[in-house]
């Protein structure tokens, strides 16, 4: 453990940040608190200008709106941005489209 001189300034530490780390580049922040602004996002719908203030009050941590586009974007390489261009592509191809995000329809059923 290390001790401080509580005169001096001094930088926090975090396995995900590199301890050579400080000033402008000090501001990454690792997957885990992604992975927490995601599922806040994507799984329990809160919307995305909502969610830093969120992580703010609940890890003392700031992740910008923009820094979490910009994860999603590169998290959607590869497979999961082809699967993702195929559906848009079907969709422009689709006689009707369903903007309803709240439920979903099974053979022309609501589903449940």
């Amino acid at each position: 453990m290390r001790v401080y001189d509580l005169r001096k300034e001094c930088a926090g530490e975090h396995p995900e940040v590199a301890a050579d780390q400080y000033g402008a580049t000090a501001h990454r922040v690792g997957s885990r608190l992604k992975t927490m602004a995601h599922a806040l996002h994507y799984g329990h719908g809160v919307p995305v200008r909502r969610v830093p203030a969120i992580l703010l009050e609940t890890t003392g941590v700031t992740l910008t709106q923009s820094a979490m586009t910009r994860d999603a974007l590169k998290q959607a390489s590869g497979v999961v941005g082809n699967a993702y261009q195929e559906a848009r592509a079907g969709i422009r191809q689709a006689p009707v489209t369903y903007t309803d995000d709240t439920s979903w329809a099974v053979g022309g059923d609501p589903a449940s």
